[in-house]
């Protein structure tokens, strides 16, 4: 196995992941191999379905052997996507994906906040870090613009001491907020 990049000899020492959704559809053997090639240090892999009708996912086996493939290419698995909180959302639902996170050796789940009431999507974002923290993956909140959360606002995030924000480095969201204050060692 090697070495995984750490800074990838850029300035400042930035890792640079390539996300899931850049190459839609692929899977994620490609997509690793995608992102080395293109000098990545870290790939993001989809764990939920692209297509609602069609839902795949992984074994555990799988997703070992995705996580294996990933580290011979000297990358990390930095998220996975995606779990869209709607109003009827249930977080209980995406614990597989967690424990997939787990399996590839990601940080964080990427969430996009499709529930325009503000305290339940706060509550459902708990739920969710709870059942992460076992698994050392923390939900991270993608603002898209076409979700509830984004046109309602961010202030909620302001309020709480649990919550920390940082400049997203993806197009189209402008910041994510990171729900607990959980660090791993991982990269």
């Amino acid at each position: 196995m090697s070495e995984t990049k750490s800074d990838g000899g850029r300035p400042g020492g930035r890792r640079l992941s390539l996300a899931a959704v850049t190459l839609r559809g692929v899977p994620p053997d490609e997509l690793a191999k995608a992102a080395a090639a293109a000098g990545f240090n870290a790939v993001g892999i989809r764990l939920s379905p692209w297509d609602p009708d069609a839902p795949v996912r992984y074994s555990a086996e799988q997703l070992r052997g995705i996580a294996t493939l990933i580290a011979d290419l000297g990358l990390f698995t930095l998220d996975v996507e995606q779990i869209r909180l709607l109003p009827d959302t249930s977080a209980r639902d995406f614990e597989y994906l967690f424990e997939g996170a787990a399996l590839l050796g990601a940080r964080f789940a990427l969430i996009y906040g499709d529930d325009p009431d503000e305290h339940r999507f706060i509550a459902q974002l708990h739920e969710l870090g709870q059942i992460g923290l076992p698994y050392g993956v923390s939900p991270v909140i993608e603002f898209m613009p076409f979700t509830a959360l984004n046109k309602s606002g961010r202030s909620a995030f302001s309020r709480g001491p649990n919550f920390r924000t940082r400049p997203c480095s993806s197009t189209p969201c402008t910041w994510r907020a990171a729900a607990g204050g959980q660090r791993t060692s991982r990269p």
